[in-house]
């Protein structure tokens, strides 16, 4: 599983994902709910099984919904280990972009992805993995 692969999800924008790139994100996010996928804008990299671009996967279902989650990385918490993490490479410039998907349901489908991605590479994305 790659980006490639998730475009019929409707995973098919992709946008920068960097510190300079913080406003345009937010205001495209809005305050729906969905889904989205960092992927390295690089190109794949190995996976226990098979090569991928996907970094992380993962959902927003709070009350500000999809510019909350992502704000998030921009301004992580104490104890948001995944958030500090991403940041990191956000500091560093790491070439990341950010794809989202406004759904009613997004906790399902973010459940789905995942779920593919261990299939088809016996393991989690980087970032999803709590290590």
């Amino acid at each position: 599983m790659d980006s490639s692969s998730i475009v019929h999800y409707g995973f098919n924008q992709w946008h920068s994902f960097s510190l300079g790139n913080r406003h345009l994100l937010l205001r495209l996010a809005g305050n729906s709910l969905g889904a989205y996928v960092i992927r390295h804008k690089g190109g794949q990299f190995g996976r226990l099984r098979g090569n991928s671009d996907i970094l992380y996967i993962g959902k927003s279902t709070g009350q500000n919904g999809m510019r909350a989650r992502i704000n998030s990385y921009f301004n992580p918490g104490p104890t948001q280990w995944t958030n500090q993490r991403i940041h990191s490479f956000l500091q560093r410039e790491v070439p990341m972009e950010i794809s989202f998907v406004i759904t009613e349901n997004p906790r399902q489908l973010e459940s789905q992805l995942l779920q593919q991605y261990v299939k088809d590479h016996d393991e989690l994305p980087p970032f999803n993995r709590s290590e």
